[in-house]
């Protein structure tokens, strides 16, 4: 189990492009927290120390987030992140009810090795890399691991209903939708074929352009012939 995600948090009272930018210089990021139950309460936290935490938490587990002397259950629902230098510049806390269930889209980490690649020279094709999953925000996965050494051939796969889930976790997916499988291994004869069944041959390709150049040319010439002389003036 992932251990507590706490985070420290001040009130904040800056506001504005410039007051906002200054704190930033300071190596100071402004944030919101807002929920159904409070009233939206402008934040700034300490740059470096965010950064750290969100790379652990992402966007799918639970953080305590301390504002002055209250301790808030949140979720990090939001980050904006400078274009160039991709630090965070702004950061939402959704306040969460940990006696109500959320949904979350949580990364899928795949495991172990194939033997149908390994040995067979197959090439593996991850269908979905995320899944959507329901559960109380306290027991919400931080990632799923998919563990593919049961890809044994190329008729094998692994479905949303194969995942193994521990405690009251829920997936919203369809249960027969593929999350990973091995695909066989295409000959260069076999590419070769597809590619002309789908382009043709060069040669092809060329006549086809000639004879659309002799029909275009032959009919400019059918439409100078008929086209009439200018009266005389």
């Amino acid at each position: 189990m992932q251990a507590k995600l706490e985070l420290s948090a001040e009130p904040r009272s800056e506001s504005g492009r410039s007051q906002v930018g200054s704190l930033r210089t300071q190596g100071i990021t402004p944030g919101i927290l807002y929920g159904k139950e409070i009233e939206a309460i402008p934040v700034k936290i300490e740059s470096k120390i965010l950064e750290k935490t969100y790379e652990q938490a992402g966007e799918n587990t639970l953080v305590y987030l301390n504002v002055g002397k209250e301790t808030y259950p949140t979720i990090i629902a939001e980050i904006t992140k400078d274009v160039v230098s991709d630090e965070i510049i702004h950061v939402d806390f959704h306040k969460v009810r940990l006696d109500k269930k959320i949904t979350a889209e949580v990364p899928l980490i795949f495991v172990g090795e194939s033997l149908a690649v390994k040995e067979f020279g197959g090439i593996l094709v991850k269908n979905i890399t995320e899944v959507e999953v329901e559960s109380l925000p306290q027991d919400l996965p931080h990632e799923l691991e998919i563990d593919i050494s049961s890809l044994v051939n190329f008729e094998s796969k692994i479905h949303i209903a194969d995942i193994k889930l521990i405690g009251d976790i829920s997936i919203k997916n369809g249960a027969d939708e593929i999350v990973v499988l091995v695909q066989e291994p295409i000959s260069e004869a076999q590419l070769e074929e597809e590619l002309s069944e789908s382009t043709g041959s060069v040669e092809d390709v060329k006549i086809e352009s000639d004879k659309g150049k002799e029909e275009e040319e032959a009919g400019g010439e059918s439409e100078t012939k008929e086209t009439p002389e200018p009266p005389n003036k």
